[in-house]
């Protein structure tokens, strides 16, 4: 990584980690072409292999770096496409590969250039063995991929597709059904930034959740599923609601 790079990425992540704090974990009134944008699930059924190296979803959505504003490639039908609910089986079974995509509607105009974000799961039934990373640069926390920790991710240019790679996770469930959420970053909160200097912050619309073992998972659009350990159902209690 070149010096320049070195900075713009240290510049990025200080926006966002400034923009979230100081401002009490509100987002910036001004809005760029990432408003609106969610992140979401899929997998493909692939049972995880270290030595294939970096796993891939397979999915493109071309990018127009000329005008993406005028001239936006359509994958809405990819996106509606997206599977968020892996097999049906749990116990001494292979970890599969599960990717985290951004997703955007054909009226955007998208140039994200980072995003931040955070996980849950019931760490007692779902177990992460692996996990990366598809943008250019990371930083996340400590414990991360552990429940409520987070991470970011940047690109160098940005991407100006309507669906694109974030991260993706090798997962398996032990003793039943479970979900995994995503959700907002524990201290950066959940948005993505453009390549403006400074970074204009969207917060992310939406976030899909994974079914592993049984389990029904949902993207943005769907009815989202709620189990008794699922983040949702904790919310619910602390709120009163149950």
């Amino acid at each position: 990584m070149n010096l320049t790079s070195t900075l713009r990425w240290v510049t990025l992540v200080f926006a966002l980690a400034i923009s979230c704090c100081c401002n009490g974990g509100s987002f910036a009134a001004a809005s760029s072409g990432n408003e609106g944008g969610t992140l979401v699930f899929h997998t493909a059924h692939q049972v995880y292999c270290a030595d294939d190296g970096t796993p891939s979803s397979g999915i493109t959505c071309p990018e127009n770096h000329n005008n993406p504003c005028e001239d936006q490639v359509d994958c809405s039908s990819e996106i509606t496409a997206l599977i968020p609910t892996g097999p049906a089986e749990f116990g001494d079974v292979e970890a599969r590969v599960y990717h985290v995509l951004s997703a955007f509607s054909i009226d955007s105009c998208p140039r994200v250039a980072g995003i931040t974000f955070g996980v849950y799961y019931d760490e007692g039934n779902i177990f992460i063995t692996d996990f990366g990373s598809a943008g250019d640069f990371e930083l996340s926390d400590p414990s991360w991929p552990e429940p409520f920790a987070g991470t970011a991710v940047s690109w160098i240019p940005a991407v100006t597709a309507e669906l694109n790679e974030v991260y993706w996770f090798a997962a398996y469930a032990y003793y039943g059904p479970g979900l995994v959420e995503l959700l907002p970053h524990p201290t950066q909160g959940g948005f993505f930034a453009d390549d403006g200097s400074p970074p204009v912050l969207d917060q992310i619309q939406e976030y899909g959740i994974l079914g592993l073992g049984g389990a029904t998972g949902a993207n943005p659009a769907g009815a989202p599923p709620v189990l008794e350990t699922t983040w949702g159902s904790i919310k619910a209690v602390f709120s009163g609601n149950e």
